[in-house]
């Protein structure tokens, strides 16, 4: 009862938002404002959150059936089928880890800022300031979603990231 491609479609949907809601703000933490990574840490974090961000994703593409509403127990359409048993180290390493890449380029982020001065230390205020409100609106989100109200918790955690984003804008056209 689901219209062609579908299941593709819902497949898509059950791994494809992983990069979004972690690598791409400690991206923007380590990159913002000029596009350079200028500490040690730096390196450290892209790398760690570029690597578990892959595993996460692969890990929830590879998952024999979709475990998030609103398509849960929806079997995957591929192919291949891979256990549960064998995915699971990979959901262990990818998620903590890439928290460890987010917290590591937030760290990376205060440093630079710490050492900016002029246009560049106000920009990274901004974005500071944004990323400040960034984990007890996830806590809250992730608590209204486990409370049964999916909705609101998406909304919440989309807005966080949100933020930040229109902190950088904003300050992009102060430069």
């Amino acid at each position: 009862g689901t219209l062609p491609g579908g299941r593709w479609a819902a497949w898509f949907s059950a791994w494809s938002y992983i990069p979004s809601i972690i690598a791409a703000p400690g991206l923007v933490f380590l990159l913002f404002p000029d596009g350079h990574i200028v500490a040690r840490r730096g390196r450290v974090a892209l790398w760690i959150l570029v690597a578990t961000t892959a595993v996460a994703s692969i890990d929830a593409a590879l998952s024999p059936a979709l475990d998030d509403a609103p398509f849960e127990g929806l079997r995957t359409p591929l192919p291949v089928s891979v256990s549960a048993d064998t995915l699971t180290p990979l959901g262990n390493v990818g998620w903590p880890g890439m928290l460890l890449g987010l917290v590591l380029a937030a760290v990376a982020m205060i440093g630079r800022l710490r050492r900016a001065r002029g246009v560049e230390r106000q920009q990274l205020k901004w974005v500071a300031g944004a990323a400040a409100l960034l984990p007890p609106i996830i806590i809250a989100g992730v608590a209204f979603y486990y409370a049964g109200h999916d909705e609101i918790g998406a909304l919440l955690v989309d807005l966080s990231w949100w933020m930040i984003l229109l902190a950088a804008g904003s300050t992009t056209s102060t430069s």
